[in-house]
């Protein structure tokens, strides 16, 4: 049974980084959060803090590694949801679309 739940939790820590993957690409190629929570990610980025410290006392480093994740893209989404860039769409002929945001968050 223990090897059973040492294996869960690997493959749990393997999903916990990788979701984060698609929404931080998504992110960072619009240059823009606009359309997520600021209160979830908020939450998100004080939960993973407390998950964090909590972690590193009991030395619970497969918890940290997926924890770290979670703050690190929490903070990347919402410096893309208060400071969108300028968002570049390349059209044919090597012709460049630049589009300022129209609302910040």
């Amino acid at each position: 049974m223990e090897v059973v739940l040492e294996v869960m939790v690997h493959i749990g820590n393997i999903l916990s980084v990788v979701y984060n993957i698609p929404q931080i690409w998504l992110t960072y190629k619009t240059k823009k959060a606009t359309d997520i929570s600021a209160s979830f990610l908020w939450m998100r980025l004080a939960s993973s803090i407390i998950w964090c410290i909590y972690s590193l006392y009991y030395g619970l480093w497969l918890v940290i590694v997926s924890w770290c994740m979670s703050l690190i893209s929490s903070c990347i989404i919402l410096y893309y949801k208060y400071y969108p860039g300028v968002l570049v769409i390349e059209l044919k002929d090597g012709i460049e679309l630049q589009m300022e945001p129209l609302v910040q968050a």
